[in-house]
């Protein structure tokens, strides 16, 4: 049988007979008469699992955090008993009212007392108490208390002013009989504990319904191509989807330890309205604010891919001792590397692909001392009209270092620009860094440039790197390799290592990945390179690609890119940043 509950309008919760769940209610009397009318009261809630305890203020909160641990759904409690619960324990807690009918009965039952009486309690009963006393036109007064220590003191001035009887709460009656007044409690009649279930009922069915709601939103969100992170008015980070944690390497780690985002990005505590986040990935994310009175939403977008990659990193930048190798083409790289590091003098390192150069642009960076960001600029992705990247890329690097990579594809120009403003008395200035794969062909005086060599100049390094990036790979995998066979170390030397130094990181990844043994075999070794095979033709292809003019070179490589696009010419445009009139232009010229 199929079972069908409509909490509100927009949700519904379908469940078995099986799995419905009996709410689990504690209810904590203040006094034993209370309890005992409970009881008889609880089976009017057949589907509920009713415990009832006598409680009254902390001895009613230390039941009512029992509870919460016990994993109970709410709370039905009393007066100030209620209040204080409340206060301590995230459960709801549901307060039996002090009814019309309860105050009548007591003010029926004292109001021909021939003594002086007063109302003594907390703000519900007092309300309650003078709106049915002022009905019946009785002359008792009332005085309101905030906390239980109030009530001795208060008591003890009453009885100096003749007062014989006090109404009032358990705390109240309590403290009456301490200091030799009559207490007469306001008890609970029926009407208010049905009232109280009903209550409860109602709470527990919405909570379920806003339940259901948050856990269909989370679902959505969870699935969210968009980073979300939802922030409390503290600032606190109150949720975050899989996606963000992915793109701000937060997978895995618990709400109050993602605390340090606001250290590594502080610009997003202060955004307004839209910005823009760089990840030190390398990704480029666009950030929009949602505030409410208690919450900030950001929602973080990628950015288009005719948009640069901008990175900027304060964190885990490599030192000279990262620049492995004996050799001396190597020594005397970084010895010149490490002299300038001290200078603001700027460079140009040049190195076929895969060769360390942005490692080697990071350690002048770190040793330099330098306060502000390593901001990289990839020139590969930089659109047509991307000044103001470039303008982004300085401001963000100030008092740090801005690193060109790929500076072959910035115009001429730019890079002119750039050596102008930093000639300029400007302060803050960055330090600027550029790489390629040649030398620069203009202003070359304008730098000091550093040489990597190819890995396959470099074979008596070889063997130290493998044993380096075996050992992290050792860590990364839970594996214990110990080296390579001679055999497979003297293969590898004679390999010309196109990718260099990535190629034979990605090589010895996947060795150690799959390696059996203790030792990396011959016959893996072999595998494994003539899985790259095709990698080498591919990076053989693009050299051939820069023989020639560089308007025949970019004419190669604007029909390479159509090809693969199907010869749509829109989705060519967009991946190559530039509009389809330039394509056209291009292709016609």
């Amino acid at each position: 049988m199929i079972r069908r509950y409509a909490y509100n309008r927009d949700v519904l919760i379908f469940a078995t007979d099986r799995e419905v769940h009996r709410v689990k209610v504690l209810a904590i009397a203040p006094y034993p008469g209370l309890k005992n009318l409970m009881m008889k009261l609880k089976d009017e809630e057949p589907d509920w699992d009713l415990d009832v305890k006598v409680g009254d203020l902390r001895e009613g909160v230390k039941l009512a955090e029992q509870a919460e641990s016990e994993g109970f759904d709410l709370i039905i409690s009393r007066g100030g008993t209620a209040r204080m619960i409340r206060e301590s324990v995230s459960l709801p807690v549901i307060d039996i009212p002090i009814t019309g009918y309860d105050m009548l009965r007591v003010l029926t039952l004292v109001k021909d007392y021939k003594g002086k009486t007063a109302i003594v309690g907390f703000p519900n009963i007092i309300e309650a108490a003078t709106t049915v006393r002022d009905l019946l036109g009785l002359r008792i007064q009332s005085y309101t208390i905030r906390q239980p220590e109030e009530v001795r003191d208060l008591l003890i001035r009453l009885r100096r002013e003749a007062i014989e009887v006090i109404l009032g709460d358990v705390v109240t009656v309590q403290a009456a009989a301490e200091t030799g007044l009559h207490g007469v409690l306001i008890t609970s009649g029926k009407e208010a504990v049905l009232d109280a279930f009903h209550r409860a009922k109602e709470t527990y069915q919405l909570i379920q319904a806003q339940k259901a709601q948050i856990r269909l939103y989370q679902k959505v969100w969870d699935q969210d191509d968009r980073g979300l992170l939802i922030l409390n008015s503290s600032r606190e980070v109150v949720y975050a989807n899989p996606r963000i944690r992915t793109w701000l390497g937060l997978e895995g780690k618990k709400r109050d330890e993602i605390a340090d985002l606001f250290e590594t990005h502080p610009e997003l505590r202060n955004l307004t309205g839209q910005g823009m986040l760089v990840l030190s990935s390398g990704q480029t994310l666009n950030v929009h604010l949602l505030e409410s009175f208690q919450h900030r939403v950001l929602i973080f977008r990628e950015a288009g891919s005719d948009q640069p990659k901008i990175r900027s990193r304060r964190q885990n930048l490599a030192t000279f001792s990262r620049v492995t190798g004996q050799s001396e083409q190597i020594r005397e790289t970084v010895r010149c590397a490490r002299s300038l590091s001290q200078s603001n003098q700027p460079i140009w390192i040049a190195g076929e692909a895969g060769t360390g150069k942005e490692t080697l642009a990071q350690a002048v960076h770190t040793e330099s001392g330098r306060q502000g960001p390593f901001v990289i600029l990839d020139g590969e992705q930089l659109s047509e009209a991307s000044r103001s990247e470039i303008n982004g890329a300085w401001d963000l690097a100030k008092k740090g270092t801005l690193y060109c990579k790929q500076a072959e594809r910035l115009p001429s120009a730019m890079i002119g620009e750039l050596l102008d403003r930093w000639k300029s008395p400007e302060t803050d200035k960055p330090r600027l860094i550029f790489s390629s794969t040649t030398p620069p062909l203009e202003n070359p005086s304008s730098f000091v440039i550093l040489s990597l060599p190819p890995l396959r100049e470099r074979t008596e390094d070889l063997e130290d790197l493998c044993r380096l990036w075996i050992a992290d790979c050792n860590s990364k995998y839970g594996k214990q390799i110990v080296g390579l066979e001679p055999a497979l170390l003297q293969l590898f030397k004679e390999e010309s290592w196109p990718g260099n130094l990535n190629q034979l990181a990605e090589t010895l990844d996947a060795l150690v990945r799959e390696a059996q043994g203790p030792h990396i075999t011959l016959d893996e070794g072999k595998k494994q390179l003539n899985r790259t095979q095709s990698l080498q033709r591919r990076v053989s292809k693009r050299d051939d690609w820069l023989k020639g003019t560089l308007a025949e070179i970019e004419e190669k490589i604007i029909r390479h890119v159509l090809e693969e696009e199907g010869n749509n010419q829109t989705k060519a445009a967009k991946r190559l940043g530039i509009n389809r009139t330039t394509l056209w232009r291009k292709l016609n010229r």
